[in-house]
């Protein structure tokens, strides 16, 4: 079995939360630099992070033949760049959400990668956290029978008293390709998709609720990009979806995902970001009026662990179990010519979707949402 060398880009969301996450495989996979655009930033990094190389700039870092994986954590505006000349050089891909900031962007990085046959993955890891990999299990199973619908609500308090040294000022401008469509939308489309399939049709609206940014020194920041959003969604099934997501929400509650169906109900509650051990499942069977009740689903211990890697700890990163799970299978996909999930392509459909929403919203119509491609890398 290959080692794979990795190559981690910036010092923020791809140190503190990939880099963790590799490490958790160390029998296929080794961390082995780190680029910021400076070099001494990026010598202070590796010596932090424990990396033994140091590059400045990204080109410098792709010309090193031992990295076979790029871990991408710049801004969305740098992302299309930095992945076509990655996927140009022959090494594989791991980018975070939004990937890009147009769907032409996306469409242009999923293309590229499937006919280099490189790997492009994402870390939409909702899906790979152990509290939702048993509720795909449980839906998998027939416990919900012929789903009805799906109730989803992301409420988060990103853009609420944020602190003088929050790092991400950048989500609140435009040119970024940020905004709770691309950001926390895209990341409930991507759940849904892979617990429920297709979406057929969907309409909603956005906007700017939190029109002044006051951080802690009293700088402020007016943001040009929407921090709330309801949609409504017809999945290819039937079944009717109802989404809302703010940014802006006090003390805001997480993320909720209840479903239901002949067969009973399930529901998914996190009180953030979902996270190695915040998820809490929930279910419910027929039950007359008023009789009803529910109870709280033990997740087995196997969704705990990550394949071929070493035994996880409560007091690992607080993602990098999802993440290690989602690692190992971008790392099957590379070894076995198969599809990663959630990839390129799956991430193009889903700017694919934002874009529709947006469409939506200006026609004041249902729009359909077109199906995505099924090629595989």
């Amino acid at each position: 079995m290959k080692t794979f060398g990795i190559g981690i880009v910036g010092t923020n969301w791809a140190a503190r939360g990939h880099l963790p996450a590799w490490r958790m495989l160390p029998d296929r996979c080794t961390p082995v630099a780190v680029c910021t655009t400076r070099m001494d930033t990026a010598i202070s990094a590796a010596e932090r992070l424990g990396l033994p190389h140091a590059y400045e700039g990204f080109d410098a870092m792709l010309a090193d033949p031992d990295i076979d994986i790029v871990s991408l954590g710049a801004p969305p505006p740098a992302r299309t760049d930095m992945t076509l000349k990655a996927i140009a050089a022959g090494k594989h891909v791991f980018s975070c959400i939004p990937f890009a900031v147009t769907a032409a962007d996306a469409h242009q990085m999923a293309d590229a990668a499937r006919r280099a046959h490189v790997v492009g993955a994402l870390d939409a890891y909702f899906m790979w956290t152990p509290g939702y990999a048993y509720l795909k299990h449980l839906i998998n199973d027939g416990f919900l029978g012929e789903l009805y619908a799906v109730n989803v609500d992301f409420s988060m308090a990103q853009a609420v008293m944020p602190p003088s040294n929050y790092p991400y000022r950048w989500t609140g401008c435009a040119k970024n390709g940020t905004g709770v469509l691309p950001n926390s939308c895209s990341h409930v489309f991507h759940t849904l998709l892979h617990l429920f399939g297709p979406i057929a049709e969907i309409i909603g609206e956005s906007r700017i609720s939190n029109k002044l940014w006051t951080f802690d020194d009293g700088t402020t920041q007016r943001p040009e990009v929407a921090d709330t959003a309801v949609l409504m969604a017809k999945l290819e099934s039937g079944a009717l979806v109802n989404i809302h997501a703010g940014r802006a929400v006090p003390t805001g509650t997480g993320l909720t995902i209840s479903a239901y169906g002949s067969g009973g109900r399930l529901t998914a509650r996190c009180p953030a970001y979902p996270l190695d051990r915040n998820v809490r499942i929930t279910a419910a069977k027929p039950a007359r009026l008023f009789e009803g009740s529910e109870e709280e689903l033990e997740i087995p211990p196997c969704y705990f662990t990550v394949p071929t890697g070493r035994e996880a700890r409560d007091d690992d990163a607080t993602a990098s179990i999802s993440l290690g799970r989602l690692f190992a299978h971008m790392l099957d996909a590379i070894e076995h010519g198969v599809r990663a999930q959630p990839d390129f392509q799956r991430g193009a459909h889903v700017h694919d979707i934002v874009a529709t929403v947006e469409r939506s919203q200006v026609e004041r119509k249902w729009q359909r949402v077109v199906a995505e491609a099924d090629t595989m890398i």
